[in-house]
């Protein structure tokens, strides 16, 4: 059941043919040797010659000499995540996710690793469990070989400091959440499937508060969640606020209105246009009768 959605969304996006051949997955890095005290940067990268469209896996990380202190999907070649790249057990950064169209190329990167070496000796980078769909109509799975990566972390703090990303100051991208439900999935249930991208440092966590008045948002609490996710009011009347944060805690937050509170919006809206019209109408009439009278006081004067 772990990979049915991944299987799915992933079918849903395959449309051009294309043959099932090998492909490689491998680590870039500024330098293989660095000093206890250092941050270095990993870029985990895929060579294909093939059309795909769907990645899953894991990176792990050596736990004895680096620990992981961020993750970045900014210049990632996936354009929507299924399952967010993140830390989901000790040193170990699992991910899915998929780029309607496909793609190909001899060094698109996955996801990039910040990594501080913490103590001296030899530390390997490999990938686990990977998987790779073919962009086939078929999902058809590509034959690829992994390559590891590794570092000799040397107990002096001498050498060059490996910057990490520039400064990000912009929110994640614009994006429009969906509901919508599948007899095959979740029980039938209405699900809230939502996705964006930050160019720069990458996204950090998707949250959700759903609330029944718009008063209610100042009570109801932010719960960090994935997409996608099964809403709470099945009966959709309430409204739902998204918030997706970066690596630097930029955010952006997008609403849903229910149907019924969108409704009653615009009949209040129409109320309102009505109530000016009206006014303006009587307005125009006062401001005639008012002319009138005095035309006529003035033509009464003048035959006096």
């Amino acid at each position: 059941m772990r990979y049915l959605p991944f299987y799915i969304i992933c079918i849903a996006f395959s449309f051009m043919p294309a043959a099932a051949q090998a492909a490689e997955f491998f680590f870039t890095t500024s330098k293989d040797t660095v000093s206890v005290g250092d941050v270095v940067t990993v870029q985990a990268v895929l060579a294909t010659e093939v059309l795909v469209n769907a990645i899953e896996g894991e990176v792990v990380v050596s736990p004895e000499q680096f620990s992981i202190k961020k993750i970045y999907t900014g210049s990632s070649v996936i354009s929507f995540w299924i399952h967010h790249p993140k830390e989901r057990s000790q040193q170990t950064v699992s991910f899915s996710g998929i780029t309607p169209g496909g793609f190909s190329g001899a060094k698109e990167t996955v996801i990039e690793l910040e990594l501080l070496a913490e103590r001296p000796g030899t530390s390997t980078i490999t990938f686990a469990n990977m998987r790779l769909l073919a962009h086939d109509g078929l999902g058809s799975d590509v034959a690829h070989e992994k390559q590891s990566l590794v570092f000799f972390v040397d107990d002096r703090s001498d050498n060059e400091f490996v910057q990490s990303p520039s400064l990000d100051a912009d929110a994640p991208l614009p994006f429009t959440p969906i509901i919508t439900s599948d007899p095959e999935l979740f029980d039938g249930k209405n699900v809230l499937i939502f996705t964006t991208q930050d160019k720069q440092t990458g996204v950090e966590a998707y949250y959700v508060r759903e609330y029944r008045s718009r008063f209610g948002r100042f009570f109801s609490p932010w719960r960090e969640v994935e997409s996608p996710y099964v809403i709470e009011d099945q009966s959709q009347q309430s409204f739902i606020d998204i918030k997706v944060v970066d690596k630097v805690g930029n955010e952006r937050v997008v609403s849903i209105v229910p149907v019924q509170a969108a409704q009653a919006t615009k009949g209040l809206v129409l109320v309102f246009v009505f109530a000016i019209v009206i006014t303006m109408l009587l307005v125009l009439y006062r401001t005639r009768q008012r002319l009138v009278r005095l035309a006529r006081k003035k033509v009464h004067t003048s035959q006096e």
